[in-house]
């Protein structure tokens, strides 16, 4: 009864390791990895906004034949000139 009792204790403090293994990783590795990830989502989800301001704008021109244009413009931390084109 005490061989089976030693190798159970014994097991379940190899699940507990293995569990701790499991939290670790998930904690410092893939976390940091879908942190990095969504930055870099954010990031890209920006650009494509830009270039379909860009689109449109190129669009506009094309399909109105403008010659020139006002526009406002975001030169950083939503400061905006008045630019014509």
């Amino acid at each position: 009864m005490e061989i089976l009792s030693d190798s159970i204790i014994g097991s379940s403090s190899s699940i507990n390791e293995k569990i701790l293994r499991y939290e670790h990783f998930v904690e410092n590795v893939l976390k940091n990895d879908l942190e990095k990830v969504s930055k870099q989502y954010e990031e890209i989800c920006e650009q494509i906004t830009d270039y379909n301001n860009i689109k449109s704008t190129i669009e506009t021109i094309n399909r109105d034949q403008l010659k020139t244009m006002k526009t406002m413009n975001d030169i950083g931390s939503n400061c905006y000139v008045q630019c014509v084109m």
